[in-house]
């Protein structure tokens, strides 16, 4: 009790040093008698001390109250899921009609029946599991399934060819007397049957397997193609990309030599590049390349060998190569237990079809489009499947249908970024009918961004396609956040998330530099994007409120993302 009276002498002490405190007291709603411009008498009288405590325990009720109140750090931990955004199927791609949907069924059979190359650990390697598994894409009875099969079947088998990319080599062996060699590569396709194709209108032949007779029998070759020389190297680069027709996938060999180019010197010019020779080991091969010239200008026959040394060679099975293709460094190989060799050659190489005998292929249908249409198909089958009401799915498609893809793509030789193009331009309008996760679209955008130096080998039509699908996503977005409070309220940490996903898509799209040549927009587009959150951000706030003694109920707050757009 003693307490509780010294706690009330303190604070009624405070109340009569501080006059605007008991002022404010007096004028409490209740004492409507009191006039605000009578003066306080400051004294103090009993029984004031109960009405004090009253209005303490009133300010008291009214603090806890407000401390009640969610705070907004309190919402943005809410789980709640995020507000549906509208969708319009008529924003998808076009219907297919029956007859093309029978042609793209084909199309995807053909795939699966005349795969060639070797499947990755991830995929599927069973045929027949492909094919019951487009049947359930496609929806077709036993019946149904079996006919187009044979049809299939019945159908020619297409053309293999053989994509083939020298990028560069390491550690060579040195050759010539100044410490390097002058290196260059020929390359064909190895017959089992030991007859060699007549080669077509390729790149002019400068060299043969010369070598190869060396181990018995001439070198049984298809069109054999060289590369260009890279003068004084260890470490060539090339990048020069050939294309060999295949004419049996499990049987073909794909052969490269690599030799060091010598020119025929005279023993003066000889004489000049002792400048050049490096060490004893260099001495040595100067020798050897005087010896050389002496034997082109003196008695030698024209058999006598004196042409280019061997650097390494490659035997790689064209059934070994993967389906997606491959890019890596494969290990030089000596002709014969003589042979010395060192170093490491790296080749991109891809199995493709050249020709196809599908309706779509007779009727004109590009690989790029025939992809894109299986591509849509396959997204709605399996979105379905997983999570048809869900907005977090993130396009994961199942084993089945990413192999189906793989060898589609692959066989009509579509680049990486003609991929990354298809995967955006049909994830992008399936979102727009039926919601995905915004962090998929964003690595979609990021993938393609990271293929972008590839862009001039994109064709009109494949890019104008591409800016249809910037402009329809920029328009869909545009018109989510001009209704930012209804489907991204800053009560919602899952919304609040989609929406700085969603900015995050729309600044990525700003970085594809030929997205403004392209794209029929008037503005740029983080223009239209800061005037549509102004336009919400002043709906929010509406009009300005009276002043009130109390402070201001808590508003939602925008996003940061969205504040720094304005």
């Amino acid at each position: 009790m003693s307490t509780l009276l010294e706690i009330k002498s303190s604070v009624l002490r405070q109340v009569q040093v501080c006059p605007s405190f008991r002022r404010r007291t007096e004028e409490e709603p209740g004492s409507a008698s009191a006039d605000p411009q009578e003066p306080a008498t400051g004294a103090w009288k009993p029984g004031d001390g109960v009405e004090f405590f009253t209005q303490m325990r009133l300010i008291l009720k009214k603090e806890e109250g407000r401390r009640s109140l969610p705070c907004p750090e309190v919402l943005l931990r809410s789980s709640l899921p995020a507000p549906t955004e509208p969708v319009d199927p008529n924003r998808g791609l076009r219907a297919l009609t029956q007859e093309e949907v029978e042609m793209l069924y084909e199309e995807a059979l053909y795939t699966v029946l005349y795969r060639a190359g070797t499947m990755g650990p991830d995929q599927v390697d069973d045929q027949e599991a492909l094919l019951s598994y487009l049947q359930q894409v496609f929806g077709t009875s036993p019946e149904e399934h079996a006919e187009a099969i044979e049809r299939v079947k019945k159908a020619k088998a297409p053309t293999y060819a053989l994509k083939v990319s020298v990028m560069r080599a390491k550690n060579l062996l040195a050759k010539d007397p100044n410490g390097f060699s002058d290196p260059y590569c020929m390359l064909g396709i190895l017959s089992a049957s030991g007859t060699p194709r007549e080669p077509g209108p390729h790149k002019e032949q400068r060299f043969s397997f010369r070598k190869g007779a060396k181990r018995g029998s001439p070198q049984p070759a298809k069109s054999i193609q060289v590369t260009e020389v890279k003068s004084s190297t260890l470490n060539p680069v090339w990048k020069e990309h050939f294309v060999f027709e295949i004419e049996d996938v499990s049987t073909d060999q794909l052969h490269l030599d690599i030799w060091d180019h010598d020119d025929d010197v005279s023993l003066v010019e000889a004489c000049r590049k002792l400048n050049e020779v490096i060490g004893l080991k260099g001495m040595g091969r100067y020798f050897k390349q005087i010896v050389k010239s002496a034997r082109a200008n003196g008695k030698a026959g024209p058999t006598e060998d004196h042409t280019d040394d061997f650097l390494g060679c490659l035997n790689i099975p064209i059934g070994e190569v993967p389906v997606a293709g491959e890019d890596r460094w494969f290990k030089l190989e000596p002709r014969s237990s003589a042979s010395r060799v060192q170093g490491d050659c790296q080749l991109v190489l891809k199995l493709i079809t050249t020709q196809r005998d599908t309706g779509m292929s007779q009727r004109g249908r590009s690989g790029f489009l025939s992809y894109l249409l299986l591509l849509s198909r396959l997204l709605q089958f399996e979105h379905r499947a997983e999570e048809p009401n869900s907005s977090s799915w993130r396009g994961d498609l199942s084993a089945p249908a990413a192999t189906v893809l793989c060898l589609h793509g692959a066989q009509n030789n579509l680049s990486a970024l003609q991929l990354a193009v298809l995967h955006w331009q049909v994830s992008s309008r399936h979102h727009q009918t039926c919601t995905l996760d915004y962090g998929y679209l964003l690595g979609l955008l990021e993938d393609m961004l990271g293929h972008w130096e590839e862009a001039a080998s994109l064709p009109q039509e494949q890019e104008e396609s591409l800016a249809d699908s910037f402009s329809a996503f920029s328009e869909f977005a545009l018109r989510l956040l001009r209704q930012l409070r209804d489907y991204f309220p800053a009560t919602n940490s899952t919304a609040i998330h989609r929406l700085e996903l969603l900015l995050r898509c729309l600044d990525k799209l700003q970085l594809f530099q030929p997205f403004f040549e392209v794209c029929p927009f008037e503005t740029e587009l983080n223009t239209d994007i800061t005037a549509a959150l102004k336009v919400r951000l002043v709906a929010w706030s509406g009009p300005p409120a009276l002043p009130r003694p109390c402070p201001a109920p808590l508003l939602p707050v925008p996003h940061p993302l969205a504040l720094a757009l304005l």
